[in-house]
């Protein structure tokens, strides 16, 4: 393949794919600013490594969001410091802190947070997100998932448990 052609293939994943990356990144939390820097580097990344991937092997968009998965746990761990969640509630609760600290606070806690669901499998996570995040009732949440209502509760019991074990060794 020429070097036009391997341009021109290139272009078309990244006009492809860009906004699908910089999107998933904002979902879990990234600021845009640093969601837009994030997709960037990951793009020239893919460039540089765009002769080592094997299709063969997997679909572009596979290997692209396996690289974008990678990146992004790699700046949630660059960026993690322990929450206390006795800290936590204490601020939240103080009439003398500012509206910044408990911006930062509920930060630091969204970004645990989202490194926690990563660990779960893709069930349990699936209802922690339908059921809090998305506010579905049992019902739907169960149907979604494919599980029926008594052991979609069971699944949630016991990935809460799990969540805050998690969350209190990070």
């Amino acid at each position: 393949m020429s070097e036009v052609q391997i341009r021109v293939e290139f272009e078309d994943f990244y006009r492809e794919n860009y906004r699908k990356v910089l999107m998933y990144l904002c979902k879990h939390g990234m600021r845009t600013d640093d969601a837009a820097d994030m997709t960037h580097d990951i793009f020239v990344y893919c460039w540089n490594k765009w002769d080592s991937y094997d299709p063969s092997k997997s679909a572009p968009s596979t290997w692209l969001f396996m690289i974008v998965r990678c990146r992004f746990k790699n700046y949630l761990r660059g960026r993690r410091e322990s929450v206390d969640i006795d800290e936590l509630s204490g601020v939240l609760a103080d009439e003398n802190a500012t509206d910044m600290d408990r911006a930062m606070y509920l930060t630091q806690l969204r970004e645990e947070l989202a490194v926690a669901l990563e660990q779960l499998p893709e069930v349990p996570r699936q209802i922690v997100i339908l059921r809090y995040f998305k506010n579905l009732s049992w019902e739907e949440t169960a149907l979604r998932v494919g599980v029926s209502q008594g052991n979609a509760r069971v699944i949630l019991s016991r990935t809460l448990k799990k969540l805050e074990a998690l969350l209190q060794t990070a």
